[in-house]
């Protein structure tokens, strides 16, 4: 989506869904904290992202201004049977800029 641009505002949004086919990701194996023993796992996932930009910077008051962002990336396998396995490792967790004067 095109943003935006007031006076006084600037806004963004923007989002995207990508399928991947055959996503190659590493499944530990080990339960003990002191082996890191891997094996590699291939699946089908969806991939979904959004993420909502607002600029306030009001002409008046110049030196005031506030960003914030806000970000959200999903991914998602496609034939996983077992719900507890249905999202794709390390991915990060929703991330929010804060706003700062």
């Amino acid at each position: 989506m095109a943003p935006y641009i007031g006076k006084d505002v600037h806004l963004e949004i923007s989002a995207f869904y990508n399928s991947v086919e055959g996503f190659i990701y590493p499944q530990k194996l080990s339960i003990k904290e002191s082996e890191d023993t891997f094996q590699f796992k291939q699946n089908n996932s969806f991939l979904y992202d959004g993420g909502v930009v607002l600029n306030v910077n009001p002409q008046p008051v110049q030196w005031l201004e506030r960003k914030n962002s806000l970000r959200l990336v999903k991914g998602i396998f496609t034939h996983q049977k077992d719900k507890s396995m249905r999202y794709i490792p390390a991915i990060p967790a929703v991330k929010k800029l804060p706003f700062y004067l």
